[in-house]
């Protein structure tokens, strides 16, 4: 089993490692935070489908590799 993505340590990552990612200390940070809201919303695993009749939808799908 893989170790679930979480935070990762920024006070581990150097100047570099910033410059390489091309993103700041405060940008990512809200970033995450963001990402964290949004997640609030989503349905949780095995919670029933929303219903989309008589609404536009899009399936999004995507995979980390």
């Amino acid at each position: 089993m893989s170790k679930p993505l979480g935070r990762p340590d920024l006070d581990k990552l150097t100047p570099v490692q910033w410059e390489q990612m091309g993103i700041s200390r405060e940008g990512l940070e809200k970033n995450l935070m963001r990402m964290q809201e949004r997640e609030k919303n989503a349905p949780a695993v095995g919670d029933p489908a929303p219903d989309f009749r008589g609404r536009a939808a899009a399936l999004v799908f995507g995979s980390y590799t």
